[in-house]
């Protein structure tokens, strides 16, 4: 009798949070696209950079973290503050949105760009130029405002594909503003769309302003679904798992 061979453990990218990749079969199913969301101040960007960043120093992955509303320099100012050296690895490639714009040539504010498609083919040139395997963009709001949207679901589904079929794991930033509701992009079809979906989540109610982070979505990984204290300290972030 022929045995089925036992399907192989998907391979992972680790968040190097510390407690945090033990809740989630020790990372990241490579290839996955991933949504970071979270209202203003949730700290998004720099829990993005930094999972990248350490994959860079620890594991040598090549990363470009695209960044459609700071400038590289400012960008580099804030994660110093927090204790991050971008210039460190030389394995993160930091992308603004002025430099884009050189590459994809735009003609204004929105010009004739289909940012959508442009900004997928510049991951690909990405990876053949720089043979990078990890992508963050900062952030679809700042996208969404630069692409201008005849049928948001279409549009998107053909982004999502399109950005999937390239084989590297994607970091998408999204903003939350309902404050009522986990809303988690602004069509409400990215999460959907994407194979990961990871919460930042601030509560006020102490008086505080005390970090959360959950993982609501986590395809092929056997996940937890609790919300864990998400704490900032000198050798990066760290969850406290209950």
């Amino acid at each position: 009798m022929i045995q089925e061979a036992a399907q192989l453990p998907a391979a992972r990218v680790r968040s190097y949070v510390t407690n945090l990749d033990e809740q989630m079969e020790g990372g990241i199913p490579r290839g996955s696209i991933v949504l970071v969301c979270g209202r203003p101040g949730s700290m998004k960007s720099s829990l993005t950079y930094y999972m990248m960043h350490r994959q860079a120093t620890v594991e040598g992955q090549r990363c470009v973290y695209v960044t459609l509303e700071q400038s590289r320099a400012s960008l580099v100012r804030h994660l110093s503050h927090i204790g991050i050296d971008a210039e460190a690895s030389g394995r993160v490639a930091i992308v603004d949105l002025a430099q884009l714009r050189k590459a994809f040539g735009d003609n204004g504010p929105k010009g004739d760009t289909n940012w959508l498609k442009a900004i997928v083919d510049q991951v690909a040139s990405y990876k053949q130029l720089l043979g990078c395997e990890i992508v963050a963009l900062d952030s679809m709001s700042a996208l969404y405002s630069l692409h201008e949207f005849t049928n948001p679901r279409r549009e998107l589904f053909h982004f999502f594909e399109g950005m999937r079929a390239l084989g590297v794991t994607v970091f998408l930033i999204s903003e939350m503003y309902d404050p009522e509701k986990d809303i988690f992009a602004r069509y409400e079809v990215e999460d959907f769309l994407a194979d990961g979906v990871l919460h930042l989540k601030v509560d006020r109610s102490d008086g505080q302003s005390n970090l959360y982070l959950g993982i609501v979505k986590l395809r092929e990984t056997r996940h937890s679904r609790s919300y864990f204290p998400l704490i900032v300290e000198g050798e990066g972030f760290e969850v406290v798992a209950h």
